[in-house]
């Protein structure tokens, strides 16, 4: 993320002729991320290695452990190479490179041969030690990989309108949508205080923001606030005529911040941004609105340990992940069998307890059997 955008833009075709992804609109949508180490990676293996010939790596493990964005580089294979992982060195904690904060290994390639699970995984520790495990793909052949024994999941049957998804996401304008404290002074008005900010607004557009305060012993009572500029009846972003005519108060505060918000960065927000629709915010849709979440922490948590939120409570970006459901008996069905899951053992399989990717939506999604029709189907077993 920290390389020059020019060079971003140079290397961005670079990703489809190694196949680290299969349309070039995926890098430009971001669907999956510009993995500087995958793209060196393919390009030595496949024009500078001979056949049968061993390349030893660093690499970040989250080209082997996080799902998602590496997908099509876990295929080990292009249309004019194929390569196999030998065995994977975990060296996090000797600390060879200091002050980087994600886990790193010592991988060994070669070029030619495909790859047979499970994997050595060879932990090392300060101490001199090592602990061999094995790694294997947690579902088909190309997803992230876990560390440990063979073991088998239920794969819970869900709505594909219930998928697991992340909450609001601001762009970076959390002190002009996020309130800490909220001041009811009718029925139609509230005052909301922020870190930065004092805002005077319509009830309709003022929602419950969930913290993690708001987890555990039922404490779903309020501690921060969100403004969102939509229609939660229509599921539709309000257009500058809805907010000048039906909520004045909601105008003149944008109004206030347009500067900022007109100066977000980032492809889809500027997307936004371009259409007119400056106050817009991303993951909002109709699963936004529906009256039962079911929510669980998704960052930096080593616990899965998903409840109900039942009202118009909204998830929080990456630090919580949720399903949407329109009726509480579905919701208390689904949660009954993802706590009866082993879905923490295998979050905790692929080392991410603690990270920033801990149970993010792709993350759960694996676990989850994907319907349009939840009566025609039933639970699926995979090894």
């Amino acid at each position: 993320t920290n390389l020059p955008e020019d060079y971003k833009s140079e290397i961005k075709s670079l990703f489809v002729k190694y196949q680290l992804v299969t349309d070039l609109r995926k890098v430009l949508w971001g669907n999956s991320r510009i993995d500087i180490a995958a793209l060196v990676l393919s390009k030595a293996i496949i024009e500078h290695l001979t056949d049968d010939g061993l390349a030893t790596m660093f690499l970040p493990s989250s080209l082997f452990m996080n799902e998602g964005a590496h997908d099509d580089f876990r295929k080990l294979a292009t249309s004019s190479a194929i390569f196999s992982v030998e065995e994977l060195h975990d060296l996090t904690a000797l600390d060879i490179f200091q002050g980087v904060g994600t886990r790193y290994c010592l991988t060994k390639l070669r070029k030619g041969r495909r790859t047979l699970f499970p994997v050595d995984y060879i932990i090392h520790t300060p101490n001199n030690d090592t602990q061999t495990k094995k790694a294997r793909p947690v579902t088909e052949d190309y997803s992230c990989w876990r560390i440990g024994d063979k073991s088998r999941f239920d794969k819970i049957t869900v709505p594909k309108a219930s998928m697991p998804r992340q909450g609001v996401n601001t762009c970076g304008a959390n002190s002009v949508f996020f309130f800490s404290d909220a001041e009811f002074l009718d029925n139609d008005t509230v005052r909301l205080t922020g870190k930065n900010s004092i805002a005077l607004l319509e009830r309709e557009v003022v929602f419950p923001l969930i913290t993690g305060k708001n987890f555990g012993d039922n404490n779903q009572i309020p501690n921060k606030y969100v403004f969102l500029p939509y229609n939660k009846i229509t599921k539709r972003i309000l257009s500058q005529c809805e907010l000048e005519m039906m909520y004045p108060l909601a105008w003149k505060y944008l109004l206030s911040n347009m500067d900022g918000l007109i100066s977000r960065k980032g492809m889809m927000i500027r997307l936004q941004i371009a259409k007119g629709f400056w106050w817009a915010l991303l993951g909002i849709g109709d699963y936004t609105f529906r009256q039962f979440k079911i929510v669980w922490e998704s960052y930096g948590k080593d616990r899965f340990s998903p409840e109900i939120f039942e009202g118009d409570w909204i998830p929080n970006q990456s630090l919580q992940a949720y399903m949407s459901f329109n009726s509480r008996s579905q919701a208390e069905d689904i949660l009954s069998e993802l706590t009866e899951s082993n879905i923490e053992d295998a979050l905790k399989a692929s080392l991410n307890a603690g990270t920033g990717s801990w149970a993010q939506p792709g993350k759960v999604k694996m676990f989850l059997n994907l319907v349009d029709n939840m009566e025609q189907s039933s639970l699926v077993q995979v090894s």
